[in-house]
């Protein structure tokens, strides 16, 4: 994916899922769809595109957190957290794009086995 000026953008985050919540909020904000999300222990540098730090901001994280409340269902909220914590390789860019997809659509996409 590119940001809204063509660039691939690489988004690095303290770990929390907080800082994870504050980054969905970021690239709403800016109309940015990253290349990838990770955590700043996980973050390598790239040769191609830019890397930029999202601090971790719990008011933009909390607005994120309840505007997903209100479209997923309670155990899609709690699968969401628990994928968040598997920290499975590219977990994060796969859970911005179900975020994405629930708040676009509004929503819940669990079962939505159509979309890629």
């Amino acid at each position: 994916m590119l940001s809204a000026e063509g660039k691939f953008i690489s988004l690095i985050y303290d770990g929390s899922f907080e800082g994870f919540l504050s980054c969905v909020f970021f690239c709403f904000e800016k109309r940015l769809w990253p290349t990838s999300i990770t955590g700043k222990a996980h973050h390598q540098a790239s040769l191609f595109g830019h890397s930029q730090f999202i601090p971790t901001e719990f008011a933009k994280s909390e607005r994120v957190w309840r505007g997903l409340s209100k479209i997923l269902v309670p155990s899609s909220s709690q699968n969401l957290f628990k994928a968040f914590l598997s920290e499975e390789q590219q977990i994060e860019l796969h859970l911005f794009r179900y975020i994405k997809l629930a708040i676009e659509s509004k929503v819940d996409p669990h079962g939505n086995f159509a979309d890629h």
